[in-house]
């Protein structure tokens, strides 16, 4: 097995969220690769509604804090709700 398999299997076993440093804000998403892809797009966002390097507010991949419980329900309100980011600022 090699290295990335090993932690594809480890990511696998948790709960993954994109915490938005700054605003304090973590968004459920249903797996490492999900929420990876949401940050970049995110930090993409940002830099192109010019938001000012001197404000914090730094989306990372991040393990979900709370409950099993807790990320199912945040990850179905989140679904049901417009999160996309690939829009104009």
């Amino acid at each position: 097995m090699t290295k990335e398999e090993r932690l594809a299997k480890q990511r696998a076993k948790l709960l993954w969220c994109v915490h938005i440093l700054g605003p304090d804000e973590m968004i459920p998403k249903e797996s490492y690769e999900a929420a990876e892809k949401h940050a970049t797009e995110l930090i993409d966002f940002l830099h192109r509604a010019g938001a000012p390097d001197d404000v914090l507010c730094l989306p990372i991949v991040a393990r979900w804090p709370w409950s099993d419980e807790a990320h199912r329900r945040e990850l179905g309100r989140v679904r049901s709700s417009d999160t996309s980011c690939k829009g104009e600022p």
